[in-house]
């Protein structure tokens, strides 16, 4: 399924989750006193939060669609 079928709701919390993703992979990746790790650090719970907040606010079917991309997400990242 692409991001033209998606909803725009499923494509928001996937973008959103996107984020949380790519703020752990740099504080992951960074040392210490990484400017970088630091700013992913802070936005994290920031991007978890509206991450939460997307996926409650979505139609059981819409969740199931969104369960579905993010396991497909998580097999590209593994």
């Amino acid at each position: 399924m692409n991001s033209i079928t998606r909803s725009a709701g499923v494509a928001q919390a996937i973008e959103v989750y996107r984020n949380v993703a790519a703020c752990k992979a740099r504080i992951a990746g960074g040392g210490s006193g990484n400017v970088h790790a630091l700013a992913a650090a802070l936005m994290l719970p920031c991007y978890q939060a509206e991450f939460r907040m997307r996926a409650q606010a979505l139609t059981p079917a819409e969740a199931g669609e969104l369960r579905h991309a993010l396991d497909a997400f998580g097999d590209v990242c593994r």
